[in-house]
């Protein structure tokens, strides 16, 4: 089974990014978080059998997000003996932002407020 570091050049390219712009604006960074979250749950459920995928956190309320927001996932479906695989994979793809990789079979209780907004991708 592939991971992330076994994309082509160009997949990987189009989603490593390139040189942030010197300013980009909330917006256009919350749009290019939701193409990598889009890109990250395809990797997912192709990769590591991911049943379902979902955003929480800023980027699943605009108002919440900015510049220094992350990329927040909670996923199902993978095994636990692969979770921390999947992990590594999903942290690899983009240098624009960092990426939490929550287990939603196993979901911790400090996030269940968080949770309770995700939206399923």
């Amino acid at each position: 089974m592939s991971t992330a570091l076994d994309l082509s050049q160009e997949q990987w390219s189009s989603y490593k990014g390139a040189k942030l712009p010197a300013i980009q604006s909330d917006h256009e960074r919350w749009q290019r978080g939701w193409q990598v979250a889009y890109f990250l749950a395809h990797l997912l459920r192709e990769q590591f059998g991911a049943t379902q995928v979902a955003v929480f956190g800023s980027l699943s309320n605009r108002e919440d997000f900015d510049i220094y927001s992350d990329l927040d996932l909670i996923v199902w479906g993978i095994h636990p003996t692969r979770f921390y695989q999947a992990v590594a994979a999903v942290t690899a793809v983009s240098n624009e932002f960092e990426v939490d990789l929550v287990d939603g079979d196993t979901p911790p209780l400090h996030l269940s407020k968080s949770l309770s907004g995700a939206l399923a991708i």
